[in-house]
């Protein structure tokens, strides 16, 4: 099983530098950059054409909805589409994953009133084909998975990714290390001066989320842990206090 999920595991994790996030349709959505997947491929695998490429198996133009203006059809949409085959070598055995890619080609601008034709639609379809491809290898998994969707686990990927750039990497991490203690600090102090019982459990259950997803990284471990202790205590001891209050 660990041997089948070997790369899985390598790559499902996303560095926070290549993603771009954006709200569609009132909803956050985030996507990575293809070219951090591929140096990611390379990495495991090796330079382009050598350990891992990709074929354009098919290619073409596939009309959409027709755009109608004063009861006439003056048009259609086209979408340019690409399906991809990603191939890749593991000890000497080829394999391989096919998915599409799609951009729109020719759209109608409603803002504008007119059509607009995307001259980059070829190369916008290769990323996403290559996107998916990679997808299915693991590859952004947290992203593609919705685990990026959660607020916490974003801030953890970033914090990670701050210390990948970081020039003083020690530097990086005691400064995290302090941030994080004067959270637990902060709520500590929150915690104890609530006067109701939800506002004391929303507060706690709030801190524990946050300090159970930093315990995550090594150098950060004995703070949260610390810290999941003595909010833990305080709670206890203020519910009995405001219980018996009540």
């Amino acid at each position: 099983m660990s041997e089948n999920l070997s790369i899985w595991q390598r790559v499902k994790k996303t560095d926070a530098r290549f993603v771009k996030e954006s709200t569609v349709e009132g909803r956050k959505t985030a996507s990575i950059n293809h070219i951090a997947m591929v140096e990611k491929a390379t990495e495991i695998w090796g330079p382009i054409g050598i350990g891992w490429g990709y074929e354009i198996i098919e290619e073409r133009d596939d009309q959409g909805a027709p755009v109608i203006l004063e009861g006439q059809e003056i048009g259609r949409n086209l979408t340019h589409t690409i399906r991809l085959r990603l191939w890749y070598k593991i000890d000497g055995e080829r394999g391989h994953v096919e998915n599409y890619g799609h951009t729109p080609r020719i759209y109608w601008s409603h803002k504008n009133k007119y059509f607009v034709e995307d001259k980059e639609a070829a190369k916008k379809s290769l990323s996403d084909a290559l996107k998916k491809c990679f997808s299915f290898l693991g590859f952004s998994a947290d992203i593609y998975s919705g685990e990026w969707d959660d607020p916490e686990y974003r801030q953890e990927r970033q914090l990670e990714s701050q210390i990948d750039k970081a020039e003083d990497k020690d530097s990086a991490r005691d400064k995290q290390t302090k941030e994080l203690t004067e959270y637990v600090q902060k709520h500590l102090k929150t915690l104890k001066s609530s006067r109701r019982l939800h506002e004391a459990a929303g507060i706690f259950k709030t801190s524990i989320k946050h300090l159970e997803r930093q315990r995550n990284m090594p150098h950060l471990t004995d703070v949260a842990n610390k810290g999941i202790t003595v909010l833990t205590q305080t709670y206890e001891a203020q519910k009995e206090q405001l219980q018996g209050a009540a």
